[in-house]
């Protein structure tokens, strides 16, 4: 449906549904300066799917491309909100990387919670390491108190975290190929 409505929109773009076997072969590598995932992997299980997904990230991205992966901070599972409730789910506080978690959407109809996968920032790191990416920049928003909004946790605590991604630079003074550590902003 959303791409539908993309379509209706900017008939000009290409806009594609990729299922959940994450096979991004059908794109061809080094096409792509900019990589957005919002959300997405909030909802991917494992470390390894996780890896292996930015790992195709990284060979779709042209040498200067970044991608900008936005996700729910863990401290979204552990506080209230504006738009969101979690105080039904006390067993949240005790989730480890890679457990489900559950919330609440209170400006939707449904009120169902969500199932989401827990993953913190060390966690994060350690897939865009493996995967052959350095972090550029981390941002923590927050919301300000002059918006006119009754925010609950928002201006002190970030519900969110959007990693800027590079690729690794590769170097030769070793044998085969070898990365240079990198230092990240957060």
């Amino acid at each position: 449906e959303m791409i539908r409505r993309a379509h209706n929109i900017d008939p000009a773009r290409d806009y594609r549904l990729i299922e959940d076997d994450g096979k991004l072969g059908e794109f061809k590598p080094g096409s792509f300066d900019l990589i957005f995932s919002a959300f997405t992997f909030d909802n991917i299980p494992t470390g390894e799917k996780k890896v292996a997904l930015f790992s195709s990230f990284e060979k779709l991205l042209n040498e200067n491309g970044i991608v900008v992966n936005l996700v729910s901070s863990p401290e979204i599972y552990f506080h209230e909100w504006a738009s969101f409730s979690t105080k039904d789910f006390p067993e949240n506080k005790s989730a480890r990387p890679g457990d489900i978690v559950r919330i609440i959407t209170t400006a939707v109809e449904d009120k169902r919670p969500v199932e989401d996968i827990i993953w913190p920032d060390e966690s994060y790191r350690e897939v865009y390491r493996q995967a052959g990416f350095k972090i550029v920049e981390m941002l923590k928003p927050l919301a300000k108190d002059r918006e006119p909004c009754e925010w609950v946790n928002e201006t002190r605590i970030a519900p969110w975290s959007i990693y800027v991604l590079k690729k690794q630079r590769p170097f030769r003074s070793c044998r085969g190929i070898c990365y240079r550590s990198s230092i990240s902003r957060s």
